[in-house]
């Protein structure tokens, strides 16, 4: 048996299904008993007429057979009443010889008997014992909405009027078909109409021979009853245009053998044609006189209607369905139709009533994959069945219909059952037989044979076997069935039964399903869907409509436009709200309680609107209320209700049971009366549980923020429920429409007002999005300590980055303008958009009035569109920001994609100059990056000998020529400036290049005078006599860079060695210019530098193209001058470029700062030689930065001169960071030395000691030492080489290149030697270290004991990974823990980049609140997960003896202190004192 099919479903012939009745029947006995149809219908009808019966004891009779009825139109409407007393009062007398017969179809007299009854009636009244009374029967009368008990007598009730007739079906639409009658074989939609089954009951039979009646007479005219109104007052039921079809040749065999024709029934033609009398509706029994034989008309028919049942079951099965399915239609479509005929009335808006039939909105379809597009635009309700070409047919079968509460899911369903009800022929559901709504929240499991048999069909309706019947005919019309599932998220996995199999299509595949469901759902979507589609709520259009007639509902129609107006200038604000009937409805009410305005925000709405529901109730209970102040009876019901609001939002719930109502929350039933609850409606006929949703979701999300507020008190409690709201509603989504928990949240800050400062520091721990801060902000207030916290949140290391295409512009503008703005560093990037113009001018007037803001940085790219409206408005934003007050930097910077800008950007310069003097007083610092020419320069440095405040000039990438650079070295000389940058300018010097030296430069060789050696500017004398280029006399090493760095090995160890012996045999001259050589502009620059009048201390000449004749003006310059403390050459590429610089250190007494950074620079032995000579004969510097140099050592000299260069050195600084060192050890235990071997202790064998006393600050990061293309030393292995430098204060060992792992006797030993060898330590950095131990905890609590001595008060451990040498990780816990309990000096512990779990923080925040070591401790987190940070602090907290503060930043800082509880200690003691001395007294 199949799963699809009913209990006791037998095969596939169309047959009754048999079930188990309550007397433990195998068959309906009830019903036609364990005979086949045809035998008990004729016993049936042979007991009906060897007996006097009424008229309604019949029609019982006929009902025990579950057969359907109907009634006409003309019955049903006009003349219900008028017989309403004659079906009660009056009988028939049947007296006839009808003959005992055993076969129903033996002659068509017989059938003809059979269907009339009998040639004579009469009428008297009837007695009570004259009815049928069998408790299988179903009456006529019956309610149709109630099921009656069992026990009550049918004699006792009055029988109410027949059920509506059926509507017309395409039978009576079209006529021209004569295989589309009701009651063929072929048809699916068997008596689907009143008119066909009167045109059956009127017909009489045909012989299938001739094709002519078997009764062998015409039938009579009709005359009209006396006593019925003129039918030419009431308009005809029936079309005038009717034509008569021909009949066809098309027979069927009936169940008894004979052969029928294809077509029984009469068209309106044969039964009325022009030119007679017009039939008589069928709303009387009174049989009408026939002719001279004393004949009844035979197309007159009884009001009960039971001919075409008679004719149906004497078919078969196929014909009983289609009777079934015009029984079922008739009933759910006078259900829709009471069901949808009372109106929405909100108590808060009385005045107005929402009817289904009004109901309208837009849908937009969403792709069902993401590589699928879909058709734009909105769609109406009746697209949503619009065919479409697709695999599946023209018409989707499974449509997914996906909205938000209160936008009308399930009314949608309602309106189209509606539509289906009200116009089942002309609506766009008209080729649907059965329409049926089911509601997934009533559904238990089970089969769905089993709901539709209790939940929508009563057995009033149809006995279990009729459902049996109508069951099997519905697969056979499958296409002409349509479902309504309401509510597909509220349905559980765990009683979904046959409706998985239905959403699937396993069940009623060729049915139509239309599924409603909740956006965003965590049930997973159908498997199968043909369209998805989203309620997109109202329209422009429909919204209009809509706020016009409740303004006329309630007498005001011209206040429609004027609230239209307000919401069209409040767009971004109330655009989500408007596409919603109910938040339309609030509006206008708001509107005209508020007098004729709307609150400025949602929050104030939302809270106005409830004031407003409150005050309502209680006008109609007679009580007063204040207008502002809630009630407390009110607050208490609104905060219990939030709660479970709260509660609904988190389980993604959207309604409540009346039962949680009344437990849950005190007065529950109160939050109905308000009307912010509805009743859901229910198509079961045996749930009693009621359910309620809100009249929208938003109501929900307030009311949960409602109760939130009163949790302010309790910021431990507050900050745990909004952790789980974090937690189960993502609150980083900026699209508020889809993100309840952050609307939750927005309407928290608008209660809270100036206290939301407490939200902004919760909610900026969880990493959320900047924009998130500026939304909540604007809904909260600009109130000092919202602004204070939202600015601690945003700001970042040195300064803000604000883009001005961004859609937080507005945000950062209204940030600015508050006094109370805290931000010193801002970085605008700009983009000249035309559609943004307003934006930007708003955001600079902001900027304009800021004080906070101290250094601005514009920045933009420029391309060929930049024109004059583009430059006038630069001008402006320049303008606006020079002015500003305490402007103390400035900083412009114009990237070009053309080739020349200089003339574009001329305003901009001449902007600059006209405001320096005179309204920049404050300005200190100012950077020029516009690629300006020697004209501007020259008129920019003109100005700036008058702006004697500006002290600090940038001026990168200048490539202005002579005059340009004499400008700026006559400022040099003139003005107090004290810092110059020139990074990336150009020069026209001769290049270092090693094709200055020729070939064999590393040979002497001497000059002829005739033609100058190249570079001969700079010479000396060699031992020989002869005159020598220092540059020319270098070894090609030194024009090595490091993309050529394979030509280093190419030479062989006899050439580097005799490169080394040059370099001892020869004495470098001091540089010195030859200005006969070198007249360009950078040597004017230079020169300036050794005027004693410079002031200047730092020059920054980073990635400038100098040629040799500058580079050795600049080592003259270094040699002389008495100001210059700072130097950085950043960029250079060939070790040739630094040797004047470092001839000329030897001599320098002033220069503190030098900075060679360069990825390029590669030493050989006689280069680091030169280079650690040159360092140690200067005794002024301390601040020496070589990071990304590469280094080659193989001779023991070089090993020698470096040992003695730490030895003296007066270096206090020193960066080697991403250095690459190479050592080619030839003898000794380092030459033998391999991975496998103990590194540490051969280190300490093999390299002498290096002492230092002098550095304090030593960066090794990424720094790399290689033994013979081995052994690699990083990190630890980096540590204990330096244990004789006991002056370092600070110490950076991060590898972010990969480090070998620390075992337990390497990790015993650093902790000894930090707290042993470094006593000055302070801060220590270990990033990427990774520890593998054999039992983490017992190595790392023995190793923490080693620490207890070490003064280290921050440690930085970004990236390290501690795990056991077994395989099991995440044992970094144990590293904290040893370090935490243990350095009793320590203030900053850095947990950024550490990988540690929710399980690790909770076990290190137990250690922290157990045995922490010093009483307060700063944590940065910056990039460890919120859930970890949550486990830490809940452990942390608990018991109430640390405070958990977050501070804020770009680090994620958070401080960790004791709570002191002396002064509750002292006043408790004080207390018992007291009380000790009374009871004394």
């Amino acid at each position: 048996m199949s799963a699809v099919e009913p209990p006791g479903a037998t095969g596939e012939d169309g047959g009754n299904i048999p079930f188990i009745d309550d007397s433990g029947s195998s068959c309906a006995s009830s019903m036609m008993g364990e005979e086949d149809d045809t035998a008990s219908l004729s016993r049936l009808l042979d007991d009906a007429a060897s007996r006097e019966f009424s008229i309604n004891g019949l029609h019982d009779d006929l009902a025990s057979l579950s057969c359907g009825y109907a009634s006409l139109d003309a019955h049903s409407d006009g003349q219900s009443d008028t017989h309403s007393d004659v079906h009660s009062d009056v009988h028939s007398d049947v007296q006839s010889d009808v003959q005992s017969r055993s076969d129903v179809g033996s002659s068509g007299e017989s059938q003809e008997k059979s269907r009339t009854g009998s040639g004579r009636w009469s009428w008297q009244q009837s007695s009570p014992g004259s009815r049928r009374t069998s408790k299988s029967s179903i009456k006529s009368t019956d309610n149709l909405y109630e099921e009656p008990p069992d026990n009550e007598d049918d004699d006792q009730k009055p029988q109410p009027a027949l059920p509506p007739s059926l509507p017309p079906c395409d039978t009576c639409e079209d006529r021209s078909s004569t295989s589309s009658s009701c009651f063929t074989g072929t048809s699916s939609s068997v008596l689907s109409c009143t008119t066909c089954a009167a045109e059956s009951d009127a017909k009489p039979e045909v012989d299938p021979q001739n094709n002519t009646t078997t009764a062998g007479e015409a039938p009579q005219e009709i005359t009209q009853p006396g006593g019925l109104p003129p039918l030419d007052e009431k308009p005809s039921l029936l079309p005038s245009n009717c034509n008569t079809p021909e009949p066809t040749d098309g027979e069927k065999p009936l169940s008894n053998g004979r052969m029928t024709p294809h077509r029984l029934s009469l068209t309106v033609k044969e039964v009325w044609s022009p030119g007679s009398e017009i039939p008589l509706p069928l709303v009387t029994s009174t049989p009408q006189p026939g002719g001279s034989g004393g004949v009844e008309a035979k197309y007159a028919t009884p009001h009960h209607y039971i001919s075409s049942m008679r004719v149906a079951s004497m078919r078969g099965a196929a014909d009983m369905g289609g009777a079934l399915v015009a029984r079922v239609a008739t009933f759910l479509r006078t259900q829709y139709k009471n069901l949808t005929s009372s109106p929405l009335q909100l108590p808060w808006c009385p005045n107005f009533k929402m009817v289904v039939s009004d109901f309208e909105t837009s849908l937009v379809q969403v792709p069902i994959a993401p590589h699928l597009k879909v058709p734009p635009g909105l769609l109406n309700i009746p697209n949503i069945l619009q065919p479409h070409q697709t695999t599946v047919g023209d018409r989707p079968k499974r449509i997914l219909v996906e909205g938000e509460p209160g936008y009308g899911i399930s009314t949608l369903a309602l309106k189209m059952a509606y539509d289906w009800a009200f116009d089942p022929t002309g609506s766009y559901l008209s080729s649907y037989s059965l329409v049926f709504v089911l509601t997934l929240r009533d559904f238990r499991g089970g089969c769905l044979f089993s709901y539709l048999c209790k939940e929508i069909l009563p057995r009033h309706i149809l006995s279990k076997e009729a459902m049996n019947t109508l069951w099997n005919h519905m697969k056979k019309i499958e296409d002409k069935v349509l479902f309504l599932i309401v509510g597909y998220d509220e349905l559980s996995e765990e009683e979904s039964g046959d409706i998985s199999e239905l959403v699937e299509g396993q069940l009623f595949s060729n049915s139509t399903f239309v599924i409603t469901s909740r956006r965003g759902a965590s049930k997973p979507l159908p498997p199968v869907l043909h369209r998805r589609l989203l309620i997109a709520g109202l329209s422009p259009d429909q919204t209009h409509r809509f706020i016009l007639r409740y303004f006329e509902a309630i007498k005001k129609p011209g206040s429609g436009n004027e609230v239209l107006s307000l919401i069209s200038a409040s767009h971004d604000k109330y655009w989500e709200l408007i596409t919603c009937p109910v938040m339309c409805l609030a509006l206008g009410v708001l509107y005209e309680d508020l007098g004729g305005k709307l609150p400025s925000r949602l929050t104030d709405m939302y809270m106005s609107l409830v004031k407003y529901m409150i005050r309502k109730n209680l006008i109609n209970r007679g009580e007063p209320m204040c207008y502002d102040v809630l009630p407390d009876k009110y607050n208490k019901l609104l905060s219990d209700f939030g709660k479970m609001a709260l509660e609904a939002l988190k389980m993604n719930v959207s309604y409540f049971t009346g039962q949680d109502l009344k437990t849950k929350c005190q007065h529950g039933g109160e939050i109905i009366d308000l009307g912010i609850l509805l009743k859901m409606q229910s198509m079961s006929k045996l749930t009693k549980k009621d359910h309620y949703t809100p009249v929208h979701k938003s109501f929900l999300e307030f009311l949960g923020a409602f109760y939130l507020s009163g949790l302010i008190h309790d910021t431990t409690l507050l900050q745990a429920e909004i952790d789980v709201i974090a937690e189960k509603l993502d609150i980083s989504h900026p699209v508020l429409s889809q993100n309840s928990g952050l609307m939750v949240l927005k309407y928290l800050v608008g209660l809270l007002g100036r206290n939301a400062h407490i939200i902004f520091n919760i909610v900026s721990q969880m990493g959320v999005p900047q924009r998130i801060l500026f939304l909540l902000l604007k809904e909260s207030g600009m109130y000092q300590m919202n602004v204070l916290e939202v600015c601690k949140h945003v700001s970042g290391r040195e300064h803000v980055v604000i883009q001005t295409n961004s859609d937080e512009l507005e945000d950062w503008g209204r940030l600015l303008y508050s006094p109370d703005c805290m931000l010193e560093g801002v970085e605008v990037l700009l983009d000249f958009d035309g559609n943004s113009k307003d934006k930007h001018e708003s955001f600079f007037t902001s900027m304009s009035f800021n004080e906070s803001v101290k250094s601005v940085k514009l920045t933009c790219v420029v391309g060929g569109d930049f024109g004059e409206t583009e430059v006038t408005r630069l001008v402006s934003y320049v303008r606006a920001v020079l002015t500003k007050r305490r402007l103390e930097s400035f900083e412009i910077q114009v990237t070009s994609l053309e080739e020349s800008t200089a003339e574009i950007l001329s305003p901009v310069v001449e902007m600059i100059c006209d405001t320096l003097p005179d309204l920049a007083q404050a300005l200190n610092k100012l950077v020029v990056a516009l690629e300006l020419d020697g004209e501007q320069v020259m008129q920019l440095c003109q100005v700036l000998q008058m702006a004697p405040q500006v002290r600090v000039l940038h001026l990168p990438h200048l490539a202005c020529g002579l005059e340009g650079l004499k400008a700026v070295a006559q400022l040099v000389e003139n003005n107090p400036l004290v810092s110059l940058n020139l990074a990336g300018s150009l020069s026209s010097g001769t290049p270092v290049d090693e094709r200055s030296t020729g070939t064999g430069a590393s040979t002497p060789s001497p000059t002829r005078e005739d033609t100058p050696a190249p570079l001969s500017f700079w010479s000396f004398t060699d031992a020989q006599g002869n005159t020598r280029s220092v540059f020319n006399s270098l070894p090609r090493s030194f024009y090595q860079s490091l993309p050529r760095r394979g030509r280093l090995h190419s030479l062989s160890a006899e050439k580097r060695n005799s490169d080394t012996t040059l370099l001892q045999k020869t004495s470098f001259p001091p540089p010195a210019c030859s200005p006969l050589v070198h007249a360009n502009g950078f040597h004017e620059i230079f020169s300036a530098f050794r005027n004693p009048a410079s002031r200047i201390c730092h020059l920054n000449i980073s990635k400038c193209t100098m040629g040799a004749e500058d580079l050795v003006c600049l080592g003259e310059t270094v040699r002389f001058t008495k100001c210059l403390s700072s130097l950085r050459m950043e960029g250079l590429s060939r070790m040739a470029e630094i040797i004047p610089v470092l001839i000329a250190l030897q001599e320098n007494t002033s220069l503190q700062l030098l900075d060679l950074t360069s990825p390029h620079i590669l030493l050989g032995d006689a280069a680091l030689q030169v280079t650690l000579n040159a360092l140690t004969k200067n005794k002024s510097l301390r601040f020496l930065v070589l990071n990304g140099w590469t280094i080659q050592v193989e001779s023991e000299r070089s090993l020698r001169e470096f040992i003695q260069f730490l030895t003296v050195t007066e270096l206090q600084h020193l960066d080697l960071g991403s250095c690459q060192v190479m050592v080619t050890v030839h003898d000794g235990p380092l030459a033998r030395l391999s991975r496998q071997d103990d590194v540490i202790s051969a280190l300490q064998e093999g390299v002498p000691p290096l002492h230092n006393n002098t550095l304090a600050f030593l960066n090794l990061d990424n720094f790399e030492v290689t033994l013979n293309n081995k052994v690699v030393l990083r990190g630890p292995q980096l540590l204990f080489l330096l244990r004789h430098f006991p002056k370092l204060v600070d110490v950076s060992l991060t590898s972010s290149l990969g480090a070998d792992v620390i075992d337990d006797a390497t990790t015993h030993r650093l902790f000894t030697l930090l707290s042993g060898s470094y006593p000055f330590l302070r801060k220590l950095t270990l990033g990427g270290w990774v520890f593998s131990l054999d039992t983490c905890e017992k190595v790392m609590r023995a190793g923490g004991k080693q620490l207890r001595g070490s003064q280290l008060r921050e440690v930085f451990l970004s990236g390290v990974e501690v795990r056991e040498s077994s395989g099991k990780p995440g044992m970094e816990h144990t590293l904290l823990q040893a370090l935490t309990t243990n350095l009793h000096h320590l203030s900053l512990l850095s947990l950024a980049g550490l990988k540690l779990t929710p399980a690790q923080a909770a076990l290190f925040g137990k250690t922290l609140r157990d045995k922490l070591a010093s009483s307060s401790l700063e944590l940065e987190t910056r990039g460890l997960g919120y859930s970890s940070i949550k486990a830490l602090r809940q452990a942390l907290t608990d018991g109430g003896r640390y405070e958990f503060e977050f501070l804020g930043g770009p680090s994620v800082m958070y401080k960790l202190k004791k709570v002191d509880r002396r002064e509750k200690l002292i006043g408790k003691w004080a207390c018992i004192s007291t009380l000790d001395r009374l009871s004394e007294l």
